[in-house]
């Protein structure tokens, strides 16, 4: 009699220990793909956040460039261009923090500063340049006048020799003459 009973129980409990056991390895496969699943697209986050701060560094980056391009100077915190009154600069933080509109007129700013500056710096150049060549010309006619006048004193000088030799040779001339006369006297 208690086989009759003991039986049915026992193979109720192999029966519900077997689907348990059913359900259980289905389960674990279906954690198994869930977990696959999560691992995915943890990693895929993982990767997203590493392109969208690479994306970040790489626009920084040609923001800097394009900053030192244009001639700023970077002092280590600040891009900066002019002096005194005309003095602009722009941080590290800005850079990142600033949308491209901001940033365009900030760049569009200094742009047309170094290049009103380059423009000064070429006058300047230019003005030195045709200062010097005035001068060069300057010096080359005062040169050339020096020489002229040296010239003309040397012929003048030379002239001067000239006819002082000749008016010595008329003059002994003129005395040896005047000697023939006087032995020409004293002989008649």
């Amino acid at each position: 009699v208690r086989e009759d009973i003991v039986t049915p129980a026992v193979k109720l409990q192999q029966a519900v220990n077997k689907k348990a056991k059913s359900i259980t390895v289905e389960l674990q496969l279906i954690e198994n793909h869930l977990q696959q699943q999560e691992d995915f697209v943890e990693a895929e986050k993982e990767r997203v956040k590493r392109e969208k701060e690479r994306l970040e560094q790489e626009r920084v980056t040609n923001r800097s460039r394009k900053l030192i391009s244009i001639g700023l100077v970077y002092d280590g915190v600040n891009y900066s261009y002019g002096e005194g009154e005309s003095y602009n600069s722009i941080s590290t933080s800005d850079i990142k923090s600033f949308d491209d509109s901001a940033f365009d007129t900030f760049v569009g700013k200094a742009e047309v500063f170094k290049k009103a500056e380059e423009a000064a710096r070429k006058e300047r150049e230019r003005i030195k340049r045709e200062e010097a060549e005035a001068l060069a010309k300057r010096e080359r006619e005062l040169k050339e006048r020096e020489e002229a006048l040296a010239k003309k004193e040397r012929e003048l000088k030379e002239k001067q020799e000239a006819d002082a030799k000749a008016e010595t040779e008329r003059l002994l001339r003129q005395a040896e003459e005047i000697r023939k006369q006087k032995l020409a006297e004293e002989a008649a």
